[in-house]
């Protein structure tokens, strides 16, 4: 279920470029409607498919998480001993409780794993089927820059920089961070990552349209 939500949730970029060249851009009313439904099917298709495989793998953590408690219950209470043997005092407890846990949440993460790589699937077939060279640039050369990382008038210069010799086709991906002991290394307060790469993004975009910005940061 959880794979269909990922792969539903891929096809949305997908319908949406549909709906324009097929509609938008050709004025057929009647495609338009049509294919709306289609992407509105596809939304109620997504949404059911995360509600009932979310709750799924919610219970087997949950079911998981309890079973192995219950194990190692038993095993300490067993008459005949010797569950502490080797052991320090608590480390059973700590299995009970921690490890147990980790345990159960597994059955959460795996699923959610591999939905991601259905979504990936997906998205990999619809960029190759419009076009190879595309597909693949997107699927192996694509990275993002983290804004919050960088100094903004050294980033809009080698973004201008490609932009020229790349005769405007250069895409600029650009990441807020979440790694917060990185963010401390280069000198960012991950509290306010978000409005500083707002800002050191119209930095970066103001250079194109000689439009600077000034800001807080």
């Amino acid at each position: 279920m959880l794979c269909g939500h990922q792969a539903g949730e891929a096809l949305v970029p997908v319908l949406v470029g549909v709906v324009i060249d097929r509609a938008v851009a050709t004025g057929d009313v009647g495609a338009l409607v049509a294919w709306l439904a289609v992407l509105a099917l596809d939304f109620a298709f997504l949404s059911l498919c995360y509600r009932y495989g979310a709750r799924r793998a919610w219970l087997a953590d949950v079911l998981a998480d309890q079973r192995l408690r219950h194990l190692v219950a038993d095993r300490v209470l067993d008459p005949a001993g010797g569950a502490d043997a080797g052991r320090l005092p608590g480390e059973l407890t700590a299995i009970a409780v921690a490890d147990a846990k980790r345990v159960g949440v597994a059955h959460f993460a795996i699923p959610m794993g591999l939905a991601a790589i259905a979504a990936l699937v997906v998205a990999a077939i619809a960029l190759l089927r419009t076009s190879v060279p595309l597909g693949l640039l997107i699927l192996l050369g694509t990275g993002v820059a983290l804004l919050s990382q960088r100094d903004p008038i050294h980033t809009a210069k080698e973004v201008a920089s490609l932009d020229l010799v790349s005769d405007g086709r250069a895409v600029f991906g650009v990441g807020v961070g979440w790694n917060r002991e990185e963010m401390a290394d280069h000198g960012t307060d991950p509290a306010v990552r978000g409005r500083l790469v707002d800002e050191r993004l119209a930095v970066v975009l103001g250079n194109q349209t000689d439009d600077f910005a000034v800001g807080t940061f």
